[in-house]
């Protein structure tokens, strides 16, 4: 990738091959896709797996480090239910910015009490027999292949047999490879290609201003419920915390780089640095989803909170303060030196309307779009000056930013993920998108008023008429 598209010219003087797209074969991610799907019928021998897993970032450790750079162990630990090699099979995740694809697996575990070692019954009123653990690996690392093979057992004989009539699907014995379902088989992934060369990417500009759209209003109802649950307590929630419990009954142990300095790492050679490339989709008014400011920011740069008894103006204003009814949201004078930008130009509307300081109908709109009906009617509700019920709200919140969160990785899994993979493993454009690559400089020369950041520099464009890819140069490090 690096130097199809960064060094095009070296391409002029032989034939471009295209190792990673083959038309003959299935697939990694059509193969993964199918894994996924029948993922129910699937365990996986993690045990062989981390046998020769190779790691792609610096290895976390379990804990905190007080100000002395001391590890601290958490209070809590956990024990896996199943003592087994084996696991369900898991999901695939692709990267939103680079050709990546992580395979995550789900452990089921026991929550330990540090006194006795003996599993944790009772949490807030909740018992704990779902807690799962996480954990991530890689399978495919900025457009390379980073796990060559999977060792699969199969419980269902037609799942076998779609698997096998890929043709990568193999005994380990080497005895047979009809399908028994007390036997591992190995899932050969080197000799496929990465993607499909039949990838058709439509409608890009539409698809990244729904989903710019989508982001300024997750921003703003996720803020609004910081520290809220539509089921539970604060006192709940502080219990829920103490046991590295989510609201969601997410268990996340805290972690921490095994690395107390990374210039120190590098030098002792415990760690190494390697080339990257960020891939984000844009228009040339926003170059990237990353120039979005944070609800709260945005809030006060426009806005402020004034409690309606006293009229006593809210120093640190936040979204959150929407949920209290003393509280009135109204825009401020904006001072003089405040640069209007095209990113300030698209968020208002939507705070506007989501603080009832406009009529509510474009987030209305948004908010039919994903199926959050209950939020969009507490709003229009809301605008007439009707009271409403706070725990309804909270609810509504609740269920609508759950809603806008599936849809925004919906769209990014069918939409951009192919893209994204496409041209990190091939350093090329589909076929069907016909553009040609420019630096910023050149960008900036054809459009002057676009804001270029120092990072933004550093970065080449396809400028694709209603979009933009941007394809920026990082580094990264992994542990040895």
């Amino acid at each position: 990738m690096q130097e199809t598209i960064f060094h095009p010219e070296s391409l002029k003087s032989r034939l471009v091959v295209r190792p990673k797209v083959t038309p003959a074969k299935t697939s990694v991610i059509e193969l993964l896709e199918l894994l996924e799907t029948h993922k129910d019928s699937i365990i996986l021998n993690l045990q062989e797996l981390r046998s020769h897993y190779c790691r792609t970032g610096i290895k976390q450790v379990v804990g905190t480090r007080d100000p002395q750079g001391n590890l601290i162990q958490p209070h809590l630990k956990t024990q896996p239910i199943y003592q087994t090699q084996y696991v369900p099979m898991g999901t695939f995740n692709f990267s939103r910015h680079s050709a990546t694809v992580n395979l995550q697996i789900a452990q089921s575990v026991h929550l330990l009490n540090p006194e006795n070692n003996l599993p944790i019954s009772e949490i807030a009123g909740i018992l704990p027999q779902h807690l799962k653990t996480y954990q991530s690996y890689t399978l495919i690392r900025d457009g390379e292949l980073n796990i060559k093979s999977l060792r699969l057992k199969f419980s269902n004989y037609k799942v076998f047999q779609k698997i096998q009539s890929t043709g990568v699907l193999h005994n380990v014995s080497q005895s047979s490879d009809d399908f028994n379902f007390h036997l591992e088989y190995e899932l050969q992934l080197q000799d496929l290609p990465l993607v499909s060369d039949k990838i058709s990417i439509t409608d890009l500009g539409k698809t990244f201003s729904k989903i710019a759209d989508l982001q300024i209003l997750l921003g703003i109802i996720s803020a609004t419920l910081k520290g809220q649950s539509a089921v539970y307590l604060t006192e709940q929630i502080a219990e829920l915390q103490e046991h590295y419990l989510s609201p969601n009954l997410y268990f996340n142990l805290p972690k921490t780089s095994e690395f107390l300095n990374l210039e120190t790492a590098l030098e002792e050679h415990q760690v190494a640095s390697r080339n990257r490339y960020q891939i984000e989709l844009g228009n040339l008014e926003i170059l990237s989803l990353g120039k979005l400011y944070s609800a709260n920011t945005f809030l006060k740069r426009f806005y402020e909170q004034v409690v309606s008894s006293t009229g006593e103006i809210i120093e640190k204003p936040s979204c959150d303060r929407l949920l209290q009814p003393d509280v009135i949201f109204r825009h401020k004078e904006l001072s003089s030196r405040l640069k209007i930008t095209s990113v300030d130009t698209l968020m208002q509307p939507f705070f506007d309307s989501f603080l009832g300081l406009a009529h509510p109908g474009k987030v209305v709109v948004l908010l039919h779009s994903v199926g959050a009906i209950d939020l969009a009617k507490i709003l229009q509700a809301k605008w007439q000056g009707e009271a409403i019920v706070l725990e309804q709200f909270v609810e509504a919140l609740t269920s609508a930013k759950a809603q806008i969160h599936h849809q925004i990785e919906q769209l990014y899994q069918e939409k951009i993920a192919p893209l994204i993979l496409y041209v990190g493993a091939t350093g090329f454009l589909p076929d069907s998108q016909v553009a040609t690559a420019q630096t910023a400089e050149q960008l900036a020369t054809e459009f002057p008023d676009l804001n270029l950041t120092q990072r933004d520099r550093t970065g080449l464009f396809f400028n694709l008429g209603d979009c933009l890819i941007g394809i920026y140069p990082k580094t990264t490090y992994y542990s040895l």
